[in-house]
């Protein structure tokens, strides 16, 4: 029989704010596809995109004669290359950049380079907001995109820029806005955060929109990238909680993979999820949403800590697995942590004993015995993956002369060749 799924009283607690999560910036999100479909940009510096080589549709050479604060645009090509928030001439190019981000007539590339190098500045540059944020208010062309570069421009403030939230959420809502333009409004409301009121309404109302303009795809692409944004804001996303966990069930799994990251992300304050993310960890589908599932539940607390020493006793060895492996990361370890993992070093599956030797190596002068114990059995009975693995983890024991010679003579025991190459490079190391 499963291990029953404890009942406990939801609590929220205050949560700190967790590393930051990409956002879904790309078309072409598809089940069952996890490394593709995604881009982070959150960062200062620039990305692919932002890189200041010349364009097909970025031909400066009929303008010549126009200047942007002195300078034509194949010097400010040039002065681009050497901006950044550092730099000496920073704050005397920002008229310049200024000018070339907000004419029209200037090629769209170099329009963007301009407007995104304006956030890149940061502080230096912040008095130019109330312009960008009319650039927010522009209509998406084929190739001229105004509103989006102005959002990336002011995820890179942040929360300096936290006044431009409002007309961030209108054009998000947008009709008409295009797909690029959506995601970068997102993606800069992820980075204000919960410095605005308004910021947490807006995700979760795209999380559960269902707009006729958009297509099935899009909607999808929004909906992650709601979700990413969620989990970069953290603990104060507590509020999206029951809307998240309402999503766990959808049918895509990169969706499914996100939204428990995400309630993982918001940490103790997402125990409302606990028994939910319990459940996936059993039941889902797709092997790296379990996994995820139970890495988020080390994550909130005493609840989804028992959850998971409860899910070390499963009847199947993969969440057995996965639950050591995330009881790996709950700190502070508590008594009943500690117990469920030396039981592990004694698991009849040799998957969960190599991550319970993994956890408890982090300790080693704990349970030393214990762990050199199951590793020596590992080393000289599992698959050459496993084997491989308790190789590497072996030195960090600190093996005294006696013990390397004992391991040693079981190895010549053993009389499997792989084994002993094995044996051989690791001493040699």
């Amino acid at each position: 029989m499963r291990v029953a799924i404890l009942s406990f009283s939801l609590h929220f607690f205050a949560a700190v704010s967790l590393p930051l999560f990409g956002i879904c910036l790309v078309s072409g999100c598809t089940n069952n596809e996890y490394s593709s479909a995604s881009t982070a940009v959150t960062s200062d510096q620039p990305d692919e995109n932002d890189n200041l080589e010349q364009t097909s549709y970025d031909d400066t050479s009929n303008f010549s004669e126009i200047t942007y604060d002195g300078l034509t645009l194949a010097e400010w090509r040039v002065r681009l290359k050497n901006l950044g928030p550092g730099a000496p001439q920073a704050k005397l190019a920002i008229p310049g950049l200024l000018e070339i981000a907000t004419d029209p007539s200037v090629p769209p590339a170099m329009r963007r380079q301009a407007t995104i190098m304006l956030g890149r500045l940061g502080k230096t540059s912040l008095s130019v907001l109330p312009h960008i944020i009319k650039m927010l208010k522009q209509s998406d062309e084929e190739l001229a995109r105004p509103a989006a570069w102005a959002a990336k421009a002011i995820s890179l403030w942040g929360p300096l820029a936290k006044e431009a939230t409002p007309q961030l959420v209108a054009t998000l809502e947008r009709k008409g806005s295009h797909l690029e333009t959506k995601l970068s409004c997102l993606e800069a409301l992820a980075q204000i955060g919960g410095n605005h009121a308004e910021v947490i309404p807006a995700l979760i109302r795209q999380l559960t929109s269902d707009s006729p303009d958009l297509s099935p795809q899009e909607r999808l692409e929004l909906q992650m990238g709601a979700t990413d944004a969620l989990a970069l804001i953290g603990g104060n996303a507590s509020s999206a909680v029951p809307i998240l966990i309402t999503f766990t069930d959808r049918e895509n799994d990169l969706l499914r993979h996100k939204v428990v990251l995400a309630l993982g992300a918001i940490g103790p304050a997402a125990s409302p999820a606990a028994t939910t993310l319990a459940e996936i960890v059993i039941f889902d589908d797709a092997e790296e949403v379990r996994r995820e599932a139970a890495l988020s539940l080390a994550n909130l607390g005493p609840e989804g800590q028992e959850l998971l020493v409860n899910l070390t006793s499963d009847e199947e060895p993969i969440v057995r697995e996965f639950s050591i492996t995330a009881l790996g990361k709950s700190l502070p370890r508590t008594q009943s942590v500690k117990q469920a993992l030396l039981k592990a070093l004694d698991d009849e599956a040799e998957r969960v004993q190599l991550e319970a030797v993994k956890v408890l190596i982090q300790t080693p002068e704990e349970n030393r015995e214990e762990i050199l114990k199951t590793a020596e059995a590992l080393i000289l009975t599992a698959d050459r993956r496993t084997q491989r693995e308790v190789a590497d983890l072996i030195p960090r024991l600190g093996l005294s002369s006696s013990e390397w010679n004992h391991l040693a003579v079981q190895v010549e025991k053993s009389k499997n060749a792989y084994t002993q190459r094995l044996w051989k490079s690791l001493r040699q190391e």
